[in-house]
Formats: structure tokens, sequence, C-alpha cells
């Protein structure tokens, strides 16, 4: 990550979403990932192509039925009674029927409502899915920048502890310290060891985490801009305004 620095962005979406996995990715490219490969989504998005051929299907009522039937059959007896010879006949059946109601109780009319309102529930599911998908993409991108920053944290306080204990372990050579502070100074060093373990095992976690959100293997390895110097705070509005553009948004 500290080798990521940012860059131009291309102003082709799709150029984004193509973007090799060792390239340091921005926030706007892992989101068009996401986007584009994330299996939660995408079967989502399946779900309201079947909701919407579901109209389709209600709609067939309204138009007659065709059915063809074809049937082929072969006859075989004895020709005569002293004989003995077989004979066969051959017998071939094709038929066209149609029917078509004319009145079902507005069945077939309450059926295509029932699927166009479906349609329409599954394609806001969808646009809430693909809303929610943008917002865990934008937090796992921070936390790992996050956890990048506390790794680099716990790294400084190990150099810190050791040379405390470097330092111990002069003043004690030179008789002005005690074998306690050595001691201290040690664990002082494992303590520190033992966070830049924890650091490190929570920032693969969060890396992991961010991998699968972009449809990727969790254990694929990942580079991200680091753009927490460029962030600008903005104004927010009122909790009642707030609310009222949820109500009159939200999926």
């Amino acid at each position: 990550l500290q080798d990521c620095e940012a860059s131009p962005q291309p102003s082709d979406a799709m150029a984004m979403a193509q973007a090799p996995s060792s390239q340091c990715l921005t926030l706007e490219q892992c989101i068009m990932l996401a986007l584009k490969d994330n299996p939660q989504l995408l079967s989502s998005e399946y779900a309201v192509q079947e909701s919407k051929a579901r109209i389709d299907e209600a709609r067939a009522g309204y138009f007659p039925t065709l059915s063809l039937n074809t049937k082929a059959s072969r006859y075989s007896g004895v020709a005569g009674k002293n004989s003995g010879e077989i004979s066969t006949s051959d017998s071939y059946d094709t038929g066209l029927s149609a029917h078509y109601y004319l009145f079902q109780g507005w069945k077939t009319a309450a059926s295509t409502d029932v699927s166009r309102f479906n349609y329409q529930a599954t394609s806001l599911q969808h646009e809430s899915d693909l809303q929610d998908l943008v917002l865990r993409v934008t937090q796992a991108y921070y936390r790992v920048l996050q956890t990048d920053r506390l790794v680099q944290v716990a790294e400084k306080s190990v150099q810190q502890a050791r040379l405390h204990l470097d330092f111990a372990n002069a003043r004690f050579r030179s008789g002005v310290a005690s074998r306690s502070d050595i001691l201290k100074a040690e664990v002082e060093l494992s303590n520190a060891d033992l966070m830049l373990i924890r650091a490190k095992n929570s920032r693969l976690s969060v890396q992991g985490a961010l991998n699968v959100l972009l449809g990727r293997s969790a254990d694929s390895p990942i580079a991200i801009v680091d753009d927490l110097g460029n962030t600008e705070r903005k104004g927010v509005s009122g909790m009642e305004t707030l609310m009222n553009v949820a109500f009159q948004s939200r999926p």
C-alpha cells in the first residue's frame, strides 16, 4: 500500500472495471469491479430478469393455445390360419388443436398485475442491493487503509521497544540499571511484537473482505491507492432533512 500513489484516472468506466489485480486500485475502480463481478449483485440482477420474464409468461394467457399431436403405430398379425404369413400395417395420425379462454374471471389480468408488481419490487430490491454494495466496498476500502496505518504504528512501536531494550542493556552493562529494567524492556518488546502480529492479521482479514466484495478470491493480492490525505469534509444536512430524503428516495 505504501507504494501506491494517486494517479490520473481513466474516464472510461469499462477500463476501470478491467484493471489488472497488480495495479493499484482506486475507490472508483474497486466499486466498478464489484458492480461487475460481485456474485450477490449478479444473482440479484438475474432475479430481476426472471421477474421480468414472468410478466410475458402471465400475458400468455391472453393468447390462444395451439397443440400439435403426432402418432405413428405399426400392427403385426398372422394373415391366415394355415399360411403362417405375418402381415404388417402402419398407421399415422396427426392432429392440430387450438383452444382459447373467453373469460377466466380476470385470472389472467390479475396474474399479469402480480407479475408486474413483483418485477417492480425485485427491481427496487436490486437497486437497494447495488447501493448497499457500494457502501460496503467503500467501508472495506477505508478499513484496509486504516489497518495499514495501524500496522505502520505497530512497526514503529516495535522499533521503539527494541531501542529501549538496547538502551536498558547498555545501562545494565554500565552498572546504572538493574536486571529488572531489562526484563521490563523485554516485556514491552514482546507486547509490541504481539500488537504488530494482530495488526497484520487484521489487515489480511479486511483485505480478504474487500476481495470477496470485488468477486475475487479472498487470498488474492490487492493494492489500493491511499487517498486518506485527499478527503474533504462536506457539510451534512440536519436529521429531519435526511429522513425526508430517505423516505422519498430509498428503494
